[in-house]
């Protein structure tokens, strides 16, 4: 039994298979610096914890990978005939890049985008509030786990070229 474990591991290990939110990055990457606006605190506890799940470390590292904005939008989707509000629909977005020390723009990141609903009850108002928290905590873990694949894909070639960085608001949502 012990060695069908041991068997069954080495051939997930060797096929590229790894837990949730850990990713192997380029050496360059293995210590980065972060820029996140303060008032995004939960990112920030997220975008931290996955990196050390990948063996990067934070601090003063070649590399910056600068948050340019945390936003979510919950718009009513659908409303029942008393007018009131059944179906809210979140976007939240992610914006990112990353610099080298010396401020130009070395990987542009595409903003990363999710989308999902969740159903209100008029009359239970703060079981709503607490789902729409919930979603929006997932929407963050996922679109942190999309920045992890996002920056274990990048090549050290692809870092080389370097490209002034956009002037940073220093604004979160």
């Amino acid at each position: 039994m012990r060695r069908l474990a041991l068997a069954l591991s080495l051939l997930l290990a060797g096929c590229g298979f790894h837990l949730r939110g850990q990713y192997s990055m380029a050496p360059e990457l293995k210590i980065l610096h972060l820029s996140i606006p303060k008032d995004a605190t939960l990112l920030s506890q997220e975008i931290q914890r996955m990196l050390e799940l990948s063996g990067v470390k934070t601090g003063d590292g070649a590399y910056n990978l600068v948050v340019t904005k945390e936003n979510v939008v919950q718009q009513a989707s659908i409303y029942n005939p008393q007018v009131q509000v059944e179906n809210v629909h979140v976007i939240y977005t992610l914006e990112y890049f990353l610099a080298s020390k010396d401020g130009k723009q070395r990987f542009p990141g595409k903003p990363i985008v999710e989308q999902n609903d969740y159903q209100t009850a008029p009359n239970l108002i703060s079981g709503a509030s607490a789902e729409a928290d919930q979603l929006i905590a997932d929407m963050r873990r996922d679109a942190v786990q999309q920045l992890g694949h996002r920056l274990a894909a990048i090549k050290p070639s692809q870092l080389d070229g370097a490209t002034p960085a956009p002037a940073s608001s220093g604004k979160g949502s």
